[in-house]
């Protein structure tokens, strides 16, 4: 897993981030990531000959309800063409890495109702449905 620092490896996971948040605009994606990076968030990346192939955003953070450091996944997405060729795992388990080395107890993340294989691909990889989670649109 690479850490996205640098302007061309941030502008580089925008293809790949853009399958799961297609309302993103390629010229604010720099300037938004740097902005979220303001306030903890990592973007990160897996690549092979230079081309990226999944994409995931966390933040590490203090965790009220379970009394514990914790990391939370905002996306976490596997490049359309690339799936089921073990970038998602790999993904996730350098992710896991992480949260460990920075004394978090738990791994977060949301996904949509409707995204089935993701569902599936979470619960095989030791994720628990514990929750509901309630958006109101303001």
């Amino acid at each position: 897993m690479i850490i996205a620092n640098l302007d061309n490896e941030i502008n580089g996971c925008f293809n790949v981030m853009s399958e799961l948040r297609p309302h993103l605009v390629q010229d604010s994606f720099l300037s938004t990531i740097r902005l979220m990076q303001t306030q903890g968030y990592v973007l990160a990346y897996l690549a092979d000959n230079e081309i990226v192939k999944a994409v995931a955003g966390f933040r590490v953070y203090f965790d009220l309800s379970v009394g514990v450091n914790a990391l939370y996944v905002y996306d976490l997405i596997v490049a359309d063409g690339d799936r089921s060729k073990g970038y998602g795992k790999q993904l996730l388990s350098d992710i896991e890495a992480y949260a460990r080395s920075n004394e978090c107890r738990c791994v977060h993340l949301d996904s949509n109702t409707n995204r089935h294989g993701a569902h599936k691909f979470y619960l095989g990889n030791g994720f628990n449905i514990n929750a509901f989670h309630f958006l109101k649109l303001l």
